[in-house]
């Protein structure tokens, strides 16, 4: 959608044009967190194409509008959305996700399948990443006529981020790394330019073996996290060395395990399970249809009626 945006752009068209906002539809029907394209376009308008063009993105947003309408109503069907945090709790924790999704970026250390939203979201952590979220903004916004690349690649990042932040929460996630891939090219834009316009012919070359030698590492790093995918037993291993107290990685560890004859490794992994989480239904369940299964019908009966 973007290269036939700036196919319009270049020579202009109604069928270059159509064919972009066509392309935004199939991006949308594949997954909804497209919806922030209308706001990349006019980042794009403003660096580097350098052009006022908003009415054109009116289909754009009446598209975006309506997948994000029907987003939010498949979520309410299946109850997805949640409101268990109040709005102030959600905002602290999007502050402090917009900052550990950086982090996360250029130090990918403990990598988990899911990051469980606590009970209580700390404001300390919170507060502080927000007023760094602040200070950034600032800076790019009051650098934007020398650098005009530092407040597009800002914007790009927080601007993709923002339906998934989780202001609206749905699901039981604080944040997901997949939620990144797209956000984090505004990133790369905004390091790509800064480092290029170093003036020194060597510093840039310095920066260019760094640069090398960061992906390098960045790329081991991606083969060894690979590994954590192998299987159900080591992915949800892994999410609990992250994470000790995610109950839902110990129920989907001991699901698993039942499910390969290990009912007795997995049985004190589902009463754990409950014991942090009592009103997970899955966790009873799972139990519950275990102790089924190896003769002891008496205490699952209690658990299966909990579940329910």
């Amino acid at each position: 959608s973007l290269a036939a945006y700036l196919g319009h752009v270049r020579r202009p068209g109604r069928l270059r044009y159509a064919a972009s906002l066509a392309l935004f539809a199939l991006g949308l029907m594949a997954k909804p967190m497209l919806v922030t394209l209308p706001l990349l376009l006019l980042v794009l308008d403003y660096w580097p194409l350098r052009r006022r063009a908003v009415p054109e993105k009116l289909p754009f947003l009446l598209l975006a509008a309506g997948s994000a309408a029907i987003t939010l109503q498949a979520q309410s069907e299946v109850s997805a959305l949640l409101t268990s945090h109040t709005l102030a709790e959600r905002a602290a924790n999007a502050a402090a996700s917009w900052m550990a999704y950086l982090r996360l970026a250029a130090w990918p250390q403990d990598l988990s399948f899911l990051y469980l939203l606590p009970r209580e979201v700390p404001l300390l952590p919170a507060g502080l990443a927000a007023l760094l979220l602040a200070a950034v903004s600032g800076y790019a916004l009051l650098a934007r006529r020398r650098r005009p690349h530092l407040l597009a690649g800002w914007l790009w990042y927080c601007g993709m981020l923002f339906p998934v932040i989780g202001l609206v929460q749905v699901g039981l996630q604080a944040r997901a790394d997949r939620y990144t891939y797209l956000p984090l090219v505004g990133v790369c834009i905004l390091a790509a330019w800064s480092l290029g316009g170093i003036p020194s012919a060597r510093a840039r070359a310095l920066v260019g073996g760094a640069g090398f030698a960061v992906l390098l590492l960045l790329a081991l790093a991606a083969h060894r996290q690979v590994g954590v995918w192998r299987d159900g037993v080591t992915l949800y291993r892994h999410a609990l060395a992250v994470d000790p107290g995610n109950y839902i990685a110990l129920n989907n560890l001991g699901h698993e395990l039942s499910r390969q004859g290990r009912g007795e490794e997995a049985i004190p992994l589902l009463r754990e399970a409950i014991r942090i989480a009592p009103g997970y239904a899955m966790a009873h369940l799972n139990l519950g249809s275990l102790l089924t299964a190896t003769g002891r019908p008496q205490e699952a009966l209690a658990l299966l009626e909990r579940a329910v």
